[in-house]
């Protein structure tokens, strides 16, 4: 049985999607897609940019599916006059999602009922950035840039493009809103939502999903809570094996044994949860088992959740 997915209140999901999958899971992601998607993925003349695309585009239709309760291949695109995709009518509006993706890695936004954009970059140098800068940041982006000592420049760089492309992504209006029209920070903790100036209706979070890689989140409205998961290939009918099946990070060996903690962090984009004995955060199964109930619901409860656990 596939496990389904729910956004508790003010919280909006990212998505954290490894593009470099074993065929067979390409071919299983392949199977979700509509036509019109498999004849846009025959038209890449390169096969690892027809592989991602087509890993990127099955996932969104993996968790979507998860999201809704639905069968994947059943889910709808619509399109705005300037390209943002967004769930067919008969799906409502209770669903807002964004797509990016960079290199081998991809990044897809989950909210409720607020629009939401994402972008990613893979860091890389690039020569021209002060030029590009001049022409596309704000006067306060471009003086901000330029105070930065030289050796973080390419980092700032990407950080503010991410930021500004994130908030036109949300937006849905495409280049009908002028990138210097609008100041974004240039750096920012990762987690750390900031607002857009002038437009403080918006916030801003970077997003740091791999090491080479940074991104950003932009979601209409205050108050939000992001949320980081991280999605692997699935193995038979309960999903990848081990916790992060269920989108939490695991950064430590786990073991679960009689009468002792169980060691493990969980990542949620802002907190570590668990109490922290030295270096170590120590979490309780328990917390853990609430935390995999607030987002899949009661009916997690129970034997399976703790065979997962056991099994990583």
């Amino acid at each position: 049985m596939t496990r389904s997915l729910q956004l508790a209140r003010r919280d909006v999901h990212t998505w954290c999607v490894g593009l470099d999958v074993p065929p067979e899971t390409a071919a299983g992601l392949y199977a979700a897609l509509t036509n019109d998607e498999r004849d846009r993925s025959a038209r890449f003349r390169f096969e690892h940019d027809r592989r991602r695309f087509i890993v990127a585009r099955g996932v969104l239709r993996e968790l979507l599916g998860r999201y809704l309760r639905t069968n994947p291949g059943w889910i709808r695109f619509v399109y705005n006059a300037h390209g943002k995709p967004a769930l067919g009518p008969e799906f409502g509006r209770r669903l807002r999602f964004n797509l990016s993706h960079s290199a081998d890695l991809a990044i897809i936004a989950v909210a409720g009922d607020a629009d939401v954009g994402v972008d990613l970059e893979h860091i890389r140098p690039q020569p021209d950035c002060s030029v590009i800068a001049r022409q596309f940041f704000s006067a306060r982006e471009v003086a901000e840039l330029h105070r930065l000592p030289s050796h973080l420049h390419i980092e700032a760089f990407f950080s503010c493009w991410t930021k500004k492309e994130a908030y036109v992504k949300a937006r849905g209006e495409g280049l009908s809103i002028p990138l210097t029209s609008f100041t974004v920070p240039l750096t920012a903790a990762a987690g750390h939502v900031h607002e857009i100036l002038p437009a403080r209706r918006w916030s801003l979070c970077t997003l740091r999903p791999a090491s080479g890689y940074i991104g950003a989140l932009a979601i209409e409205g205050s108050g939000w809570r992001p949320r980081r998961w991280r999605w692997q290939a699935s193995l038979g009918d309960h999903g990848a094996l081990g916790i992060e099946a269920l989108g939490i990070e695991v950064r430590h060996p786990v073991r679960l044994e009689r009468d002792r903690d169980l060691k493990i962090v969980l990542v949620d984009h802002l907190e570590v949860v668990g109490e922290v004995r030295g270096r170590e955060p120590v979490v309780h199964p328990a917390v853990i088992r609430e935390y995999v109930v607030e987002l899949f619901g009661p009916e997690l409860l129970g034997p399976a959740v703790d065979i997962m656990i056991a099994a990583v």
